[in-house]
């Protein structure tokens, strides 16, 4: 739990990120509750902390005060409390992770299932981070270990290769979508993308390079961030996705979706297990990342 007051810790995300909405995302709150916090905070200290122009916010001189002044108490809060859990042994079993949604949803489940038999004490910390805020998040100490679609390169980070996904061409099984294309006829179809994976997007550009079809060549129909949704669109036949084999297996399966073969594609993504170079990892921490690197691939 947060040793600031939550009010404080609510109107910290919202000056940091300049905005209600991104702070209520964060926080995992409904935007009026955020509000009501900031509210309740201002008129218990009797000032204006933002001053309000459409949809855009921007500091007081009494906003900024607070502001520096809070950063500063919640970052002490935090060192105290992880101070406190080291002294408790709390903080040594407990992992720290994020990763990127397609790997987290279709690999990780299976993994830490797995992990959870032989080391029932661990507790994991999931946080749903963009790459570049969980490698800022490793740096800074707030974050043990991410799985990223990139490698990451900064001396003060170890980033190795982790799992390795095929990636095909999806299509509705019941509408009418060859078994089979040529590379040229790509840019004929409706693309949809599962947007928000860096990862993913990189491979695919690469992939389409290499088979010699501009990746600005393709009509991308929509742009998707809920996978779930992103499924239920390819299923109705609005078009067609490039994705990893595991994430639509039960769907295949299941006769609703169809892989796509096209003529000489051969494209995967390797997620890299990233976390920061220590002369000697916390004893969980390393028994997990021993553990990962040694039962490797674990599928459902």
């Amino acid at each position: 739990m947060p040793m600031l007051d939550q009010k404080i810790q609510v109107f910290l995300a919202v000056a940091e990120l300049g905005s209600f909405s991104r702070a209520a995302v964060r926080l995992s709150l409904s935007t009026s509750s955020v509000s009501f916090h900031v509210d309740t905070l201002e008129k218990e200290l009797g000032v204006r902390l933002f001053t309000r122009h459409g949809r855009s916010i921007n500091l007081t001189d009494e906003g900024r005060f607070l502001f520096e002044r809070g950063s500063v108490m919640n970052v002490e809060a935090r060192k105290i409390r992880n101070e406190l859990d080291e002294f408790s042994g709390k903080l040594g079993q407990r992992i720290r992770l994020s990763g990127e949604a397609l790997t987290c949803a279709f690999r990780m489940p299976w993994t830490l299932a797995a992990y959870k038999k032989i080391k029932p004490e661990v507790v994991f910390e999931y946080n749903d981070f963009s790459p570049e805020t969980a490698i800022e998040k490793l740096l800074s100490g707030e974050l043990d270990i991410a799985f990223l679609g990139q490698q990451v390169r900064n001396k003060k980070l170890e980033s190795t290769e982790c799992f390795t996904d095929e990636i095909v061409v999806v299509a509705s099984a019941s509408a009418d979508f060859p078994d089979r294309i040529e590379p040229s006829e790509l840019p004929d179809m409706h693309v949809l993308v599962h947007k928000n994976d860096l990862g993913l997007e990189q491979v695919v550009v690469k992939g389409l390079n290499e088979l010699g079809v501009p990746p600005k060549s393709l009509d991308i129909f929509m742009e998707i961030g809920n996978l779930p949704i992103l499924k239920n669109f390819i299923r109705v036949g609005l078009g067609v996705a490039f994705l990893p084999r595991l994430v639509v297996e039960d769907d295949i399966a299941a006769g609703h979706l169809k892989v796509m073969q096209v003529k000489g594609m051969d494209i995967s993504r390797t997620t890299y297990r990233v976390h920061r170079k220590t002369p000697q990892l916390p004893e969980p921490l390393a028994h997990f990342i021993d553990f990962v690197k040694n039962n490797v691939p674990i599928e459902k």
